[in-house]
């Protein structure tokens, strides 16, 4: 409790909501000595093909939007190219071929079985630079700790400082500290069954329609680059080739479709299994 009026600054006789620590970091977020991040939002979560399928007929990446109807709206996707003569596209009928064509992908087994060797490679490294971190913070907090003692024995013990800058060099301190504090427990890593989560990703890669379907709209942006870095094109009744992931095959099965969904050269077709 702080209160200048009556030169009271004493902590309360009552259980705080949040801890000091988290308060001092805050209230360092709200003055601007600690800048915050705020999420930018770059895909509709109604319309996650927005700006990654193209118009089949000018090639300008499509928008998204509703129509309204005497009872309902209607999502479509469009071209933002107002000389563009291509039709809007329902919004199901494009993600229905969307998830049609993914699920004719399959992970090659090569590229599984390196991608697991890289992520724990990855994940081990990480964790060596967490605890690298952590101990320097640590360490750090320690030496405030030290400085906020000594502060209190120069005003309480020798009386080499008066109470105006003692509250002020104390205050300043403190929030050094639940700075410091802050970014040691943002640096570290969460318990993570590692073996458990490279399970759930080869399994998402091996089932890329169901797991598109279960993902955040960024997530299905992020996802669909994997799949296809170069994007799609449309053309009013199917998707066009498109070159995947190297670590891609199309399936058997959409190769002896037609031709605008045949596999390019690098992109070997397999037997299903």
């Amino acid at each position: 409790m702080l209160v200048k009026g009556w030169e009271i600054d004493a902590k309360g006789a009552f259980d705080p909501i949040v801890s000091e620590e988290t308060f001092r970091a805050v209230q360092a977020i709200l003055d601007g000595r600690r800048p915050t991040t705020i999420k930018r939002r770059r895909s509709h979560p109604d319309f996650p093909l927005r700006h990654f399928v193209k118009c089949g007929a000018c090639e300008r990446p499509l928008t998204g939007s509703y129509s309204s109807g005497r009872s309902n709206r209607y999502g479509y996707y469009h071209c933002p190219n107002q000389t563009c003569r291509s039709r809007n596209i329902p919004r199901q009928e494009l993600e229905s071929a969307f998830l049609k064509l993914i699920e004719q992908l399959q992970p090659k087994a090569e590229y599984l079985k390196l991608f697991r060797e890289i992520v724990l490679d990855v994940w081990k490294e990480r964790q060596k630079e967490t605890m690298r971190l952590v101990s320097a913070l640590d360490s750090r907090v320690t030496e405030l700790k030290a400085k906020r003692q000594k502060l209190i024995e120069a005003f309480v013990y020798q009386h080499s400082i008066d109470k105006t800058v003692y509250q002020e060099q104390l205050e300043l301190i403190e929030d050094e500290i639940a700075l410091a504090q802050l970014d040691a427990h943002d640096a570290k890593l969460e318990e993570l069954d590692i073996e458990a989560a490279l399970n759930y990703a080869t399994d998402a890669l091996r089932n890329a329609g169901r797991f598109w379907i279960q993902c955040s709209a960024d997530q299905k942006q992020n996802f669909q680059r994997v799949l296809f870095p170069e994007g799609l094109v449309f053309d009013g009744k199917s998707y066009r080739t498109a070159p995947t992931c190297i670590a891609f095959n199309y399936l058997q099965g959409i190769s002896e479709g037609k031709s605008s969904l045949a596999s390019r050269t690098g992109v070997e077709p397999v037997s299903p299994p």
